[in-house]
């Protein structure tokens, strides 16, 4: 019954970002002429992220380390964990630290604290080979989604800056973004559009990434649309949709067509592969 009730969730819910979409509040100017851009990709896959994870003036870091969110499982003991991992948030910078070293103590790595900053976002605990972030609630609060429940449905968390508009927005949804994907090989944002209808904020991701093929199998380029949907009023960050707009496939041992792109691609800077 559980499972009916949630694909019954999904199903009146997608009917609302459908409405959405004909109505155009997501037809800001690039999305109209995907086929053009997923052309140019084709001809020149050297042309989309030139090595960043974002295009200029979008959120990124240039991180020197590991980054790590404390949560429920990694302050909690191995004897005493459940099935739960909600990423936690405070705006206590010491309870904040108490977390960071119960996830310390509570690894099968122990490691020596260095120093500590903070920012808007977050409060970070810089430790030997890793950083421990603890999100502010002040800012973003993800502590009511269990990461590890399969039918936990569309909400990502609570955004609690004030007020809410498309430029902050942005911002927080390119941050979600980069802390869940900074290191994933290949992947990367081509652009992001905002678009506003009266009870919220709507975030349009172009997502690239890279799935690389081994033992005959072609690796994939894949373009993706990625939408994401903040109330106006309540904060709530909810998942709408994830769309595949175009597939690569690079193989140097499919066709002669397909060898000539794969050429291209593997001497363009943005080929994350060695020669097969």
């Amino acid at each position: 019954m559980k499972t009916l009730a949630h694909m019954a969730g999904i199903a009146a819910f997608l009917p609302l970002a459908v409405s959405c979409l004909e109505k155009g509040v997501l037809d800001a100017p690039g999305t109209q002429d995907v086929q053009a851009r997923n052309k140019l990709l084709r001809e020149n896959p050297s042309a989309d992220c030139q090595g960043n994870k974002a295009p200029p003036g979008s959120y990124q870091e240039s991180l020197t380390s590991s980054i790590y969110y404390v949560n429920t499982i990694s302050i909690t003991s191995l004897r005493e964990r459940k099935r739960e991992w909600f990423e936690l948030c405070t705006d206590d910078a010491a309870e904040a630290r108490a977390w960071s070293d119960a996830s310390s103590e509570n690894s099968s790595v122990q490691r020596a604290f260095v120093k500590f900053r903070e920012n808007e976002k977050y409060f970070e605990f810089q430790r030997e080979g890793i950083d421990y972030r603890v999100h502010k609630c002040s800012y973003f609060d993800p502590s009511k989604v269990n990461r590890l429940d399969r039918e936990r449905g569309p909400l990502i968390g609570t955004f609690n800056q004030r007020p809410i508009d498309a430029t902050n927005t942005k911002e927080l949804i390119e941050y979600l973004w980069f802390i869940w994907n900074y290191n994933i090989f290949g992947s990367c944002i081509l652009s992001t559009e905002t678009a506003e209808s009266e009870d919220a904020i709507w975030v349009s991701l172009l997502e690239r990434t890279v799935t690389g093929g081994d033992w005959n199998v072609p690796a994939r380029i894949s373009i993706q649309r990625v939408v994401t949907k903040v109330d106006k009023a309540t904060g709530n960050v909810v998942a709408v949709m994830r769309s595949a707009l175009d597939q690569l496939s690079v193989s140097p041992r499919s066709n002669q067509e397909e060898a000539d792109r794969f050429r291209r691609l593997r001497r363009s800077e943005s080929w994350p592969f060695h020669d097969p």
